[in-house]
């Protein structure tokens, strides 16, 4: 019965890796820290016990696309036309003074074209989850620096959602030169211009459509429809990843999006917690030492940089300097983005060197930057107060 001994050793496997991320993560919202740097240090540490590797990575895969799906669910056309001025120039300040910090850097210490474009959008991007979380559990919505904050975001991840498929395109074609990142461009841009113009002609028959009153059928049947455009997104020689931000675009523009939120939300979050252990076991430990030190000036570099782009937009805005003081240390955090670049990264890079180092340095990266500036945002407003009365 050598199948059944495997079937009930994966269950076995499972059922303790679910109960130890429950662990994690518990201890992780005592602390009120994110639990994604909970569920990436028991992937490092449980690397070497956990056998169901293609179990992980398949269920990690889904992690990823519905990452991205909600990604995709979080925009708003009408609102981003709405604000678009006030976006684009927050947006765009953050991505000329934070963007260019990881290339230069990765071509300083000899890293390819490629790998440093990799590092240079896993330095850039802040992360929405960690951020929005800590505005909300810490009450800092109606300070005036919050919606520019959230502005920032919905460009950063509308930028590196672009990003991700650009380079994954270039990754799977293999190729790095002039003409083949302007192809990957065009065919990222026309998959996405003609899905959504396709898409928002039929989003009166979508809505007849999911207008479903089994929930048991709306989830098959939205779980569906994301895998089936993550699918199509591959076979053009794109990731499943971009395939599935355009379907949370299109779903986000229904009537129904507040109950695929509801339903999906508890898939999402099991599934992400898979996926951040998945990357976690991608870590080689026993090689942190030596690229600690490349950790170490990433994240003292790009916090000094987020912090003087986030003054310089609140300046432009005409907040106070307590205020734009606030943006710049509200965007310090890195988290999911930042993992799936890497994950991305370790699936297509060539050379085995930088593969070893871009996940080692990324967690070290998002394991302190996460957590500092969590406690940075929650803090921030009380010194700022005791200073502002001395």
């Amino acid at each position: 019965m050598p199948e059944a001994d495997t079937s009930y050793n994966t269950l076995i496997e499972m059922a303790f890796i679910l109960i130890v991320l429950f662990i994690g993560g518990l201890f992780a919202s005592k602390l009120r820290q994110s639990v994604i740097p909970a569920y990436i240090l028991i992937g490092i540490f449980g690397q070497h016990f956990i056998k169901s590797i293609e179990l992980i990575r398949i269920l990690s895969t889904v992690g990823l696309i519905l990452l991205l799906f909600f990604i995709g669910m979080e925009f708003s056309f009408t609102t981003l036309v709405r604000t678009w001025k006030t976006t684009f120039v927050s947006g765009g300040i953050d991505l000329a003074l934070n963007f260019p910090i990881g290339f230069l850097f990765g071509i300083i210490i000899g890293w390819d074209t490629l790998s440093s474009l990799y590092l240079a959008g896993i330095v850039y991007i802040s992360s929405s989850a960690i951020i929005t979380k800590t505005i909300i559990d810490n009450r800092l919505s109606a300070n005036p620096e919050s919606e520019t904050i959230l502005s920032i975001l919905v460009y950063e991840d509308l930028f590196i959602a672009l990003f991700l498929g650009i380079l994954s395109g270039i990754t799977l074609s293999g190729r790095v030169d002039a003409l083949s990142i302007l192809i990957v461009l065009l065919k990222v841009i026309g998959f996405g211009v003609l899905f959504l113009l396709v898409f928002h002609r039929f989003i009166p028959h979508l809505n007849s459509v999911l207008n479903i009153r089994s929930d048991e059928l709306f989830l098959l049947l939205i779980f569906g429809i994301i895998m089936f455009v993550s699918v199509v997104a591959m076979k053009l020689g794109l990731s499943e990843a971009i395939g599935a931000f355009m379907a949370g675009l299109i779903i986000s523009e229904t009537v129904h999006r507040e109950r695929v939120e509801e339903k999906l939300s508890p898939f999402k979050d099991l599934f992400a917690a898979i996926f951040f252990l998945s990357f976690g076991m991608t870590i080689d430990y026993n090689g942190m030492g030596g690229v600690i030190w490349l950790g170490v000036i990433l994240v003292v570099v790009s916090i000094v940089s987020k912090i003087i782009s986030g003054f310089i937009t609140g300046c432009i805005q005409g907040l106070s300097k307590r205020a734009s003081l606030g943006i710049g240390i509200g965007l310090i955090a890195r988290g999911e983005f930042s993992i799936i670049l890497a994950s991305t990264a370790v699936a297509g890079l060539f050379s085995h060197e930088i593969i070893s180092k871009i996940p080692t340095i990324t967690a070290f990266y998002v394991l302190v930057t996460g957590i500092f500036g969590a406690i940075a945002m929650k803090e921030y407003p009380r010194i700022s107060d005791r200073l502002t009365k001395r």
